[in-house]
């Protein structure tokens, strides 16, 4: 009965999003996704692969430790919105000094990162340019701050954006081509590398099936 509630009060709460009028900007928090999956995102393309309740499960419980953290900030510090012509952001905590992202992740992934030869910036890649984004704007540090849920164990790391304006700037000239040209990129995916060089993105990807269906296509022209 609890999980049925929980489930009904999260599915109304995506009703509501839905309603939302789409930016049709570039958000800086995809930034580092495959481009085919950024673009179809940008143009509000439906899924094809909805989110499934456990996982919707997961994703408030994200929510739940972003607000816990944000109540111990003033208001003005927290879900600011950076925004330029045809790229938006929110970010979770801005200070005087900083940006600030918060990851919350199950306490398998927090340790794993604490395995020796584990490089932050080739497996969270993303997160580092979503948060490095805002900041340079800002012209302020980046910080991840990763907590376990399980545990409640915080780690935090600090980054000098300038170090990635390279990366995002390089991120944003392929997006606005692709965006510009009305072509679809390449189904390329770039989250989550496998210690074989592979990528596991499309396996969480709400495009997947449309995606396939789009690679039998060009198979057979």
């Amino acid at each position: 009965m609890i999980q049925e509630l929980l489930d009904k009060y999260i599915k109304d709460k995506q009703e509501e999003r839905k309603d939302r009028v789409r930016s049709g900007k570039i958000k800086a928090s995809s930034l580092g996704q495959c481009f085919r999956r950024q673009i179809w995102d940008r143009e509000d393309k439906e899924v094809s692969n909805p989110i499934d309740a456990r996982t919707l499960r997961v994703f408030q419980c994200g929510d739940i430790f972003h607000e816990f953290i944000q109540r111990m900030l003033p208001e003005h510090e927290t879900e600011v919105t950076i925004e330029e012509d045809d790229v938006i952001c929110r970010a979770d905590i801005v200070t005087e000094t900083e940006v600030q992202e918060i990851k919350s992740i199950h306490s398998n992934g927090f340790w794993h990162m604490h395995k020796e030869g584990y490089d932050i910036k080739t497996q969270k890649r993303n997160n580092i340019m979503q948060v490095c984004y805002p900041a340079l704007k800002l012209k302020k540090l980046a910080r991840l701050v990763f907590v376990s849920k399980d545990d409640l164990c915080i780690d935090e790391y600090t980054f000098d954006p300038k170090q990635w304006e390279d990366a995002i700037n390089k991120e944003l000239r392929t997006l606005r081509h692709w965006w510009e040209t009305r072509k679809l990129p390449e189904a390329r995916p770039r989250l989550y590398p496998q210690k074989d060089g592979s990528f596991n993105e499309c396996k969480y990807c709400q495009f997947k099936t449309d995606c396939k269906e789009k690679e039998k296509e060009n198979e057979t022209v």
